[in-house]
């Protein structure tokens, strides 16, 4: 709820127009806990075999039976450190057409804003870096 307050309308319009697809909920999952797609899947399915409804974040190494890092901090570095494994998850998966997220959900929200201006951004930054056409520069072929 907090995310969603800081980030505004444009994050709002990105979970209306695109949490129902399933990939995009699937990164969001990813990013909210911490834990890859394949890792909540089988959390999921051990919760749901033992009648478990809710757990602490603690829990989860003993679930899943391996060392999940649950002490992340506000450093930047934690939080990239999560987006690299998160992107590389992707990737493999995109790659070997794996389920799951085919990218992350900074990539999605990314493709969703670019997508809202329509290109204007990069059509900006191409016209300032582009030369101009050669009738501009006062120069006529003829």
């Amino acid at each position: 709820m907090l995310m969603a307050m800081e980030l505004g309308a444009t994050w709002n319009a990105f979970v209306a127009a695109r949490v129902a697809h399933e990939d995009v909920r699937t990164a969001l999952e990813e990013f909210l806990f911490g834990l890859s797609f394949e890792h909540i899947r089988q959390l999921r399915r051990i919760l749901w075999e033992k009648g478990v409804h809710a757990i602490d974040r603690s829990e989860i190494s003993a679930y899943l039976g391996i060392d999940v890092k649950t002490d992340l901090h506000i450093d930047s570095r934690d939080f990239y450190m999560q987006y690299s494994v998160r992107r590389d998850n992707a990737r493999v998966r995109r790659r070997l057409n794996y389920p799951g997220p085919r990218s992350t959900l900074e990539d999605y929200y990314m493709g969703f804003v670019l997508a809202q201006h329509n290109g204007t951004q990069f059509d900006a930054v191409f016209a300032r870096s582009a030369p101009p056409p050669a009738d501009a520069k006062g120069t006529q072929e003829g």
